[in-house]
């Protein structure tokens, strides 16, 4: 799918909470988001009742972490309308950020400061490694962004790109401004390599709005 007609498909910051309604008993993946969101919603509930209800919903949280073996904190920031689609085996750390109508497949892995944008699909097995808890920074990843399988990401992905590979490059970048999008096909360091930051900017300043497909060519095909 071209990068714009992914953007144009869900919105990247009006949460689409049909995404997450439970369609049938059996549905593990919305059953545990449920949870998550359930205890939430009365973590600040004084009293007896709410130590109640926050048991009720933390032993549930366990029962569908265990029959999905996921580790989703129960204190995790979870943007509206997220969907997991297998949810086995996915990881995601207390301290990383999901936006709104995001998409993580099964044995993903969000290690450390993530933080997510709005409309971010993560392909099966990607390993985004973000900075330890003690570190202030953060790994980004920008709006309507799609990270492909098994991709191993430890540098920040802009809005309106495709990455893929170990580790993650970008082999595609929508820019709305200029209506473009830049294909780089290699397998050279995107942002370090001065030819691909050159194209970049020739792009985003307007100073060539018809250069809409580049090709990279002194690197091998990814």
């Amino acid at each position: 799918m071209d990068i714009k007609q992914f953007s144009d498909t869900v919105s990247a910051t009006e949460p689409d909470w049909s995404r997450e309604k439970i369609r049938k008993a059996w549905d593990p993946g919305r059953r545990l988001i449920w949870a998550i969101r359930r205890y939430q919603a009365n973590a600040e509930r004084k009293g007896l009742w709410g130590r109640v209800i926050r048991k009720y919903w933390s032993l549930n949280h366990l029962f569908w972490s265990t029959v999905t073996q996921c580790e989703i904190h129960l204190a995790c920031e979870i943007g509206g309308g997220l969907l997991l689609p297998h949810p086995n085996g996915i990881v995601i750390h207390s301290k990383s950020k999901i936006g709104a109508n995001c998409l993580i497949m099964h044995q993903v892995t969000l290690a450390g400061h993530v933080k997510l944008g709005g409309h971010v699909d993560i392909g099966t097995g990607a390993k985004l490694l973000g900075p330890p808890s003690k570190n202030s920074n953060w790994l980004t990843v920008g709006d309507h962004v799609q990270v492909g399988a098994n991709a191993i990401v430890s540098r920040d992905l802009p809005s309106y790109s495709t990455a893929v590979g170990i580790p993650a490059k970008i082999i595609r970048q929508y820019f709305p401004t200029l209506s473009s999008t830049l294909y780089v096909f290699g397998s050279g360091p995107c942002p370090e390599n001065g030819l691909i930051r050159y194209e970049l900017e020739r792009l985003v300043e307007g100073q060539d709005d018809t250069a809409h497909v580049i090709d990279v060519l002194p690197f091998a095909p990814v």
